[in-house]
Formats: C-alpha cells, sequence, structure tokens
C-alpha cells in the first residue's frame, strides 16, 4: 500500500520502491535496485515521502480489518500545546468520551505526562542525532515510571 501511494503522489523514473522494516527503518530504492536513505532525497522528495506514508498509515487504519472499519481514526498532534493542567484533564475527558462515541482508533502525539499516561498503548519516537534515523518502541504498559524517562530525553 505505501508503494501503491508513493507511486500515485511521485510517479518517476527515479525509484523502485519503499520499504519500511519491522524496526520502522525507511529506504527508497532505485530503479537500479541501490538503496538510498530518506535524507538522501530532495526536500520535495522528503515531504512527498512523508506524505506517501501518512496516506498509507490513514489508508490502513480506514480499511480497518476486512475492509470495514466503522469511524475513521482520530488523530491528535500536540494537543496540549496552549493548554494550562486544568484542561489537559478536559482534554483526556474528551478523548474517553470519543471512545464512547464509537471511536476505535485514536492516535495521539504527546510530550504531556497526562495524556500520554492515559493511553492504552504507548509508542515512543527517539531520533539518534548522529545518524539521523528515528526508532520506535512500544511499551507494553505506560505508566508515570517510563514516562518520566522518556519526558527526560
Amino acid at each position: 500500500m505505501l508503494n501503491e501511494t508513493f507511486d500515485l503522489v511521485y510517479g518517476n523514473d527515479a525509484y523502485a520502491r519503499i520499504e519500511l522494516d519491522n524496526e520502522y527503518d525507511l529506504t527508497v530504492y532505485q530503479k537500479d535496485g541501490q538503496p538510498l536513505e530518506p535524507e538522501q532525497l530532495s526536500g520535495g522528495e522528503r515531504a512527498l515521502f512523508n506524505l506517501s506514508l501518512r496516506c498509507a498509515i490513514y489508508r490502513l487504519l480506514a480499511e480497518g480489518i476486512d475492509g470495514a472499519a466503522p469511524t475513521p481514526p482520530l488523530i491528535l498532534d500536540e494537543p496540549t500545546v496552549f493548554l494550562d493542567s486544568g484542561h489537559v484533564g478536559r482534554l483526556v475527558d474528551l478523548v474517553e468520551e470519543m471512545r464512547g462515541f464509537g471511536v476505535r482508533q485514536i492516535l495521539i502525539v504527546s510530550h504531556d505526562d497526562e495524556l500520554v499516561g492515559a493511553a492504552d498503548e504507548l509508542i515512543t519516537v527517539e531520533k539518534d542525532p548522529t545518524t539521523n534515523r528515528s526508532t520506535a518502541t512500544r511499551a507494553a504498559d505506560p505508566d508515570l515510571e517510563l514516562l518520566g524517562q522518556v519526558a527526560d530525553d
């Protein structure tokens, strides 16, 4: 699905495919089979690469199991940026209410301990500044001790 989306938004003669491995590392392959790191792409190519990845993820989530998801996912990217602590608690309540409305997939990107602490599942993403590559780690049971460690990074 990722390659279908990449072909749709970028379709050219330079790149053959994109590969996402089990460690969530992305590689772009040239038509001659040579791999390229995403950082080797131009700014515009990277933007299309990211758009392709996002659209492929959305398609997977929207299709759900056997092609039928009851509602589209709710995606919140850093929703607490301009909120005081009292409003963060209300945002947690809102997320719970959305679950009650049948939203089965809620993805939240956040550094806020209270909001992240309300998660059913936690995936942390860390960037290695020496290689400019990111790694994702899934936590079995998010708790405040783990969140404190992540917040310090």
